[in-house]
């Protein structure tokens, strides 16, 4: 749902600050970074890699900074609306991903 409204704000954006060769290929990021996340998501899940909480963190920022230029394209007041609701979307998944990935991989973790 998320990618597929980055990919909907993209279709109809003139120039702006970003060229539109950069907006496309930022938004293909993003589809990679949540794939990423999912993966590390994953791994956290089966306890195999405590890099995998790290991998997720990185994944997690660089979808921010990609996420901030996005923003920064969006010129209309459509535009703005619909990467603001990407936006508020992404956040409420960000906190919810980052703690159930923390809280599931520390739980298992610890001797009890």
């Amino acid at each position: 749902m998320l990618l597929f409204s980055c990919c909907l704000l993209l279709a109809p954006l003139t120039a702006s600050a970003l060229a539109m060769n950069d907006a496309i290929s930022i938004a293909g990021q993003q589809r990679m970074l949540s794939q990423r996340m999912v993966k590390a998501y994953a791994l956290v899940g089966q306890h195999t890699m405590l890099s995998a909480v790290k991998q997720m963190d990185d994944t997690i920022r660089q979808f921010d900074r990609n996420l901030e230029q996005l923003v920064l394209f969006a010129e209309t007041p459509k535009e703005k609306k619909v990467i603001g609701k990407i936006s508020r979307l992404w956040f409420a998944y960000r906190v919810s991903a980052k703690q159930s990935a923390l809280l599931h991989f520390f739980d298992r973790r610890v001797p009890g």
